[in-house]
């Protein structure tokens, strides 16, 4: 399969000139629709939507088609797919309309791609809009796409998901190893920027000269085929099936993909364990990381489920992003629980706040939820809970957040109703 994929992409390169010396880093722009891409193929109506969009580089268009291909002839099935450091989308667009064009797939649940990147791009908006506006498709794809601006710590990933990452330069590439291993999510991935910054990961000093035949892996050419090779078998370690493929050189020299299937032997495990050290079997020591995660603030779920597309749903977009980096105001009150330890609900607290002014949504939560239980106070015989109340504006005004004046005033109003709305609490101390 792989050979026949290659044989094909070779033709492309050659059809389109990609083998020739010309710039292949210019934009595509609408004039270049009846110069190259005027035939009724997939590719070419594929191409002629990312020209209207007059933001992506021709080489990458070529890039990313041919990174789609192999990953749809690999993972046929994949129904969700998690592009990591996305950048413009285009290989999200790209694995949508294969799947679209593909009579095999039309039996199988439509396919859904979401979109991570710390940054959302200018050129992933215009891409987005020139999708969306495509008559060139059949379907509305626009439905099927998000794209979330967010770390990649922020990612939960999940085993119906496949994680995608096209040059993720240097350590990042590693980073998404990570995730995969972490949630037995099958990968594809095509590393860059190959440096000694990975090597400590696999028992090497960074200041190490460059080893050889010396390694297990034996005499590789060069940096990148060792770090590759160390990467192919800390996946295989982990129990993962991998294949290694290469793209045309003529699309981009870092033409390696690594399309690693999660195992499903590790699932098994995990339901039945039926021995110790299972941990250890599948990961070596060497890769385990000591360090203590900081729990994120954003949480993006990548699962192939209703409630997680929901929740992507809701983070996706720039009006989205624009509203998280507002510094919303938010207050905290301790207050004094109700005889018998009754603890008050997060709901009705949340629309207890958010009742005081229509033009306010409260959302209340612990102040840790790593502590949500009572605490006891000693002092006054009594269990305590505090709690923490954020504000936002219902009309999602993204140039503006709800001033800390007015949060205090609610927070002041709230003091008063809690003892009447859940009898038997009193508040420890109202704001001044």
């Amino acid at each position: 399969m792989t050979c026949k994929i290659n044989q094909q992409l070779e033709e492309l390169a050659i059809q389109y000139g990609m083998t020739d010396e010309r710039p292949r880093r210019g934009l595509l722009r609408p004039h270049h629709i009846e110069e190259y891409f005027s035939s009724s193929s997939s590719f070419d109506k594929f191409a002629r939507t990312v020209c209207r969009a007059s933001a992506i580089p021709r080489k990458e268009l070529f890039e990313a088609w041919a990174v789609a291909v192999h990953i749809h002839q690999h993972f046929p099935t994949a129904g969700r797919i998690a592009d990591i450091a996305a950048s413009h989308g285009l290989l999200s667009w790209a694995l949508l309309w294969l799947s679209e064009n593909d009579e095999e797939q039309h039996c199988l649940q439509p396919r859904t791609v979401v979109c991570v990147d710390k940054r959302m791009p200018a050129s992933a908006e215009k891409l987005e809009q020139a999708m969306r506006a495509s008559d060139e498709c059949s379907v509305n794809l626009f439905e099927r796409w998000d794209y979330v601006e967010g770390r990649l710590q922020s990612i939960e990933p999940a085993s119906s998901t496949l994680l995608t990452g096209v040059h993720c330069c240097s350590t990042l590439s590693d980073a998404v190893i990570d995730l995969a291993i972490a949630g037995n999510a099958s990968l594809a991935l095509v590393p860059c920027c190959h440096s000694k910054k990975s090597f400590k990961l696999y028992g090497l000093e960074r200041d190490s000269p460059f080893p050889k035949d010396q390694t297990p892996f034996g005499g590789k050419d060069n940096l990148a085929d060792f770090v590759d090779s160390c990467r192919i078998r800390r996946l295989i370690s982990a129990g993962f099936n991998v294949q290694e493929a290469k793209i045309p050189t003529a699309f981009t020299p870092k033409n390696r993909i690594i399309l690693a299937r999660a195992p499903e032997l590790l699932c098994q495990l995990i339901l039945n364990p039926t021995s110790k050290g299972i941990e250890e079997t599948l990961c070596p020591p060497v890769l385990k990381s000591k360090s203590k995660r900081r729990i994120p603030k954003l949480c993006i779920p990548v699962a192939d489920t209703p409630e997680a597309k929901a929740t992507v749903r809701a983070l996706s977009g720039r009006e989205a992003a624009n509203r998280r980096k507002l510094h919303l105001p938010s207050l905290s009150i301790s207050v004094f629980l109700p005889p018998r330890n009754l603890l008050i609900p997060l709901d009705q607290l949340s629309a207890l706040a958010t009742s005081l002014d229509p033009s306010v949504k409260a959302t209340a939560n612990y102040i840790d939820p790593l502590k949500a239980t009572p605490h006891w106070d000693a002092a006054s015989a009594r269990h305590t809970q505090t709690f923490r109340i954020q504000y936002d504006l219902v009309e999602q005004d993204k140039a503006s957040a709800l001033s800390k004046e007015r949060a205090k005033q609610l927070t002041i109003q709230l003091c008063g109703l809690i003892p009447t709305e859940f009898p038997g609490s009193t508040v420890r101390q109202v704001p001044t």
